[in-house]
């Protein structure tokens, strides 16, 4: 419908980044799953029912969204060419937790909605998927008791913050642009390690604060599932991010996955994931990823669920309500 173009949020990333992934021979066919959209049940295990209702009125939407043509959108349109795509990019996340699950990791391709909580939405985010895995896997899977959520996303992510305000089960990291949206007060209170940056904050000064405080996040709570959303605004020139972060090839820190030099953004990422098994126990933990780095490809509209590969009797999709037993720390990462 083109309303993407009315938003300086690029909607169509996901499916240039699959198309970049693939024709660089990135994943093979076994490695992606195409992602489910959530029902409302599903939904209902973290978002009240009235915020659900009040999705049904278009200028709901265009309020969340900040697109402001969709309030003259009947809501069926509304639904099913804006709502619905989020919903599915929504259920990939809980997809991907249940994929981390059976095969250790798993990175959603879409997703990271860290301004959606239980009962409001903003930010061109409609639905909590963060808080909705972690949901699921506390309720639904034996052992997963603790989770840290490792934000990389130049903004605050005051959606998960406000749905775990108090509880202690969930440890937040959270490292963002201190002066633009949404500078939630209450919701930084959640936070348990604040890594607050100023506009413009270069590729050194940002890799060191985030590699000495992952370092102390994973000394102070010990977790179970990691959930990593990284998103890429953080890139020198994002019109929302403000941050002056290069897309250049980077050495990679001392540990880092794949040695020599790395993508800067996937240097970083590196860097995090490589220390991930030591800090959280004997096992490594398992990993679920929301949006990659942007490409120029022009495939939009697609999303989809990468995982390590299938174990043998798996089913390359699930029930997303129905989370299979598992065993050992696991780490999921997500972005938007």
């Amino acid at each position: 419908m083109g309303l993407e173009k009315l938003h300086p949020f690029d909607a169509g990333k996901w499916g240039k980044v699959i198309s970049f992934l693939k024709e660089e021979k990135l994943l093979s066919d076994g490695m992606l799953v195409e992602a489910r959209e959530a029902s409302d049940e599903d939904l209902l295990v973290v978002h009240t029912r009235r915020y659900l209702n009040e999705l049904k009125w278009s200028f709901a939407v265009a309020t969340i969204t900040e697109i402001p043509p969709v309030i003259f959108l009947p809501n069926f349109l509304v639904q099913r060419k804006v709502l619905k795509p989020l919903r599915t990019q929504t259920g990939g996340t809980i997809m991907a937790g249940k994929l981390a699950m059976e095969r250790g990791w798993a990175i959603n391709v879409g997703g990271g909605f860290h301004h959606c909580s239980s009962d409001r939405g903003g930010g061109f985010c409609a639905y909590a998927d963060i808080t909705l895995a972690i949901k699921f896997l506390f309720e639904r899977v034996e052992g997963i008791s603790r989770a840290t959520i490792v934000d990389l996303d130049a903004h605050q992510g005051n959606g998960h913050e406000r749905d775990f305000m108090g509880d202690k089960r969930v440890y937040i990291m959270d490292v963002y642009n201190r002066h633009i949206y949404p500078g939630d007060r209450f919701a930084k209170q959640a936070i348990r390690r604040k890594v607050e940056l100023e506009w413009g904050t270069e590729d050194d000064e940002y890799l060191d604060k985030v590699e000495r405080n992952l370092q102390k996040a994973l000394q102070e709570h010990l977790p179970d599932v990691v959930v990593y959303n990284a998103g890429t605004d953080i890139l020198e020139g994002d019109r929302l991010g403000g941050l002056s972060i290069s897309p250049q090839v980077r050495p990679c820190p001392e540990g880092g996955a794949g040695g020599g030099v790395q993508q800067g953004r996937w240097a970083e990422a590196a860097a995090i994931t490589a220390g991930l098994p030591e800090a959280a126990g004997p096992r490594p933990p398992a990993r679920v990823s929301l949006p990659l780095p942007p490409t120029g490809h022009r495939e939009a509209g697609r999303t989809g669920v990468s995982g390590g590969p299938r174990p043998p009797g798996a089913h390359p999709h699930g029930d997303l309500g129905r989370i299979p037993e598992a065993h050992g720390p696991h780490h999921c990462r997500l972005h938007p």
